[in-house]
């Protein structure tokens, strides 16, 4: 009776270093995963910033723009195009869209870094 028993508490022990085995396996791939799907979504994230970036820089230039167009537009600019005032007003027009092309804005980021001492594979036992 007592070798029955010994064998049976050996089975079990193999039947739990086993499943124990396969659960770190698992854990193993599901922490690749999260830090995959983390890179992955900085990467992301740089990249909606560089395009938030770029709309809001073309905004600003089509703010400047639309300005600029009211003025020619307008009724009274050949009058006002002769006086020495208004060309002062239009060079600072000018300048101040020169210096829209180096609009941004600069945003706080908070970037999750992981270190993983094995290489994201399932680990053999």
């Amino acid at each position: 009776m007592a070798g029955r028993s010994d064998d049976e508490f050996l089975r079990s022990k193999q039947k739990i270093r086993e499943s124990t085995t396969h659960s770190l396996q698992i854990l193993n791939e599901t922490l690749c995963i999260g830090i995959e799907t983390t890179e992955e979504l900085d990467r992301q994230a740089e990249s909606l910033e560089r395009t938030e970036k770029n709309v809001d820089r073309i905004n600003h230039d089509l703010d400047s723009s639309k300005r600029m167009m009211n003025v020619i537009k307008s009724p009274f600019h050949a009058l006002l195009s002769s006086s020495s005032s208004k060309k002062s007003d239009d060079a600072a027009d000018v300048k101040r869209s020169k210096k829209s092309l180096e609009y941004g804005i600069v945003r706080p980021k908070t970037k999750v870094h992981f270190t993983v001492a094995s290489k994201c594979q399932p680990q053999q036992h």
